[in-house]
């Protein structure tokens, strides 16, 4: 330590601690569905575990998947517009997201699921599937 006067001084404590760099650390989650989410929107609630806030642009790319875990995306996807959120460390922001209508028209009939990658301007992101489908008929 450093006193007013310039004087340095070495000091112990008896209680150990970690020290990190400070970072970022996003998952995204969606809210369960509506009957309308493909009309309306949904909502994702945006999870930081990091040790510091995350104040920054949002972008999120809207599409769709043929299955839970995202592993068979099909159709068009979506850019839709930033928006500016502060997520504080381990605590979390909810999104509603909307522009799925305007790509529904790239899929045949069917069912599918939602799905969300969104990241922030210091390059931290996060994907989300919802939990359940949403039907497109023809």
């Amino acid at each position: 330590m450093t006193d007013a006067f310039g004087a340095t001084t070495t000091t112990s404590s008896s209680t150990t601690f970690n020290i990190a760099a400070a970072f970022v650390t996003l998952s995204a989650a969606f809210a369960p569905l509506t009957g309308e989410a493909l009309r309306s929107g949904a909502t994702v609630t945006l999870a930081n575990s990091g040790n510091v806030d995350d104040l920054a642009l949002i972008t999120s790319t809207l599409g769709f998947s043929t299955d839970a875990a995202s592993l068979n995306p099909v159709g068009q996807t979506i850019a839709v517009a930033p928006a500016r959120l502060r997520i504080s460390k381990n605590g979390s922001a909810k999104l509603h997201l909307n522009g799925w209508k305007s790509i529904v028209s790239s899929l045949p009939a069917g069912t599918y699921f939602l799905t969300a990658t969104i990241a922030d301007q210091n390059g931290n992101h996060a994907f989300a599937v919802s939990g359940t489908e949403v039907t497109v008929v023809s």
